[in-house]
């Protein structure tokens, strides 16, 4: 029989996590680590958050009496095009 396990966890708590595993496991044949650090993926989902949401209020900013720059007109027709 085999089993896969994958788990995330902060790189502070890895070992002891391991240990914890480790323990608890009544047969290890062998144990493969990877470590892979996410944490700039997820600023990059953050800061990409972040800039839609500063560029929707600044679209809101404008009047709707005023007329708009075309790159804001193109922007609004690609944001309200259908997937």
């Amino acid at each position: 029989m085999e089993g896969t396990l994958t788990i995330r966890v902060p790189y502070t708590v890895l070992d002891a996590t391991l240990r914890e595993i480790g323990s608890l496991a009544v047969f290890l044949d062998k144990r493969w680590v990877s470590a892979e650090d996410v944490g700039l993926q997820l600023l990059e989902q953050t800061l990409v958050t972040l800039r839609e949401q500063q560029f929707q209020a600044n679209l809101s900013a404008e009047s709707p009496n005023k007329a708009a720059p075309k790159e804001i007109e193109i922007a609004r027709k690609w944001l309200t095009k259908p997937v």
